[in-house]
C-alpha cells in the first residue's frame, strides 16, 4: 500500500506542474496558454507563491506524508500534515524558517507530531516501520495490545533545492535530519526525510 500511495503522490505532483490561463484572441475565441512564473531567488518565488504542497518519505510522518505549507513571509512558514505508516497514521504541525539562498536553501523546523493506530486489532506489533518506533517509543503493553498513541516534539535541519524558472518552476526537492522526542517517555530517536514540493 505504501508504494501505491507514493506513486499517487508523485503523479498528483506532476499532473499540474504548470498553471494555465484562458486568453481571448482577436476573433473572440478562447485559447489556453501556459503561464510560468519565474523568480530570481527562492525567496522571491516564495513571495510570489504563498502556498505549497509537500510529499515526503519517512521523517515526522513515519513512512509516507503530505503537508500543506503556508508562506507567512518569504523566510517563515507554517506546515500542517498527515501521514500513513504500518497500521498507524500521523498528524503534524510545524514552523519552518528558511535561511535564504538562490536555488539551494537551508532551513530549520520545529514541530509536533502524533502517531496513533488507526484501529484496535488483535494482532501485536512484532515489528514496526520505522524500526525505532518499536524499539524506542512503544512499551511491551502497547506492542502486545496492538494499539498506541505517541506524542512527538522535534527539531530538524535540512536543505531544499528549488526550480526557479521553466516548465517546472515552483518544484522543489528537500532532505532533512530530525530528532523525534517522545514527550511521554522522554526518549529520542534520530531519523531523516526526503521529499518533493510544489508551490503555486
Amino acid at each position: 500500500m505504501s508504494r501505491q500511495l507514493l506513486g499517487a503522490f508523485i503523479a498528483i505532483l506532476f499532473v499540474n506542474s504548470v498553471q494555465a490561463a484562458i486568453l481571448v484572441s482577436k476573433d473572440g475565441r478562447s485559447a489556453n496558454q501556459s503561464v510560468v512564473k519565474t523568480a530570481g531567488t527562492a525567496m522571491d518565488l516564495r513571495q510570489q507563491r504563498r502556498v505549497g504542497v509537500d510529499f515526503s518519505y519517512a521523517g515526522e510522518h513515519g513512512v509516507l506524508g503530505a503537508s500543506l505549507e503556508i508562506n507567512l513571509q518569504p523566510k517563515w512558514s507554517v506546515l500542517s500534515g498527515f501521514g500513513l505508516g504500518d497500521r498507524y497514521q500521523s498528524y503534524s504541525i510545524k514552523v519552518r524558517h528558511y535561511f535564504g539562498g538562490q536555488r539551494v536553501v537551508p532551513f530549520a523546523d520545529f514541530g509536533y507530531a502524533r502517531w496513533v493506530t488507526r484501529q484496535k486489532t488483535a494482532s501485536t506489533f512484532s515489528s514496526t516501520s520505522p524500526g525505532f518506533l518499536g524499539t524506542k517509543f512503544l512499551n511491551a503493553d502497547e506492542k502486545d495490545q496492538g494499539e498506541f498513541a505517541v506524542n512527538l516534539l522535534y527539531p530538524a535541519i535540512g536543505i531544499q533545492y528549488m526550480q526557479l524558472g521553466g516548465e517546472y518552476a515552483g518544484v522543489g526537492v528537500h532532505a532533512k535530519i530530525l530528532m523525534l522526542m517522545d514527550v511521554d517517555d522522554f526518549v529520542a530517536a534520530p531519523t531523516g526525510e526526503v521529499g518533493v514540493s510544489f508551490y503555486f
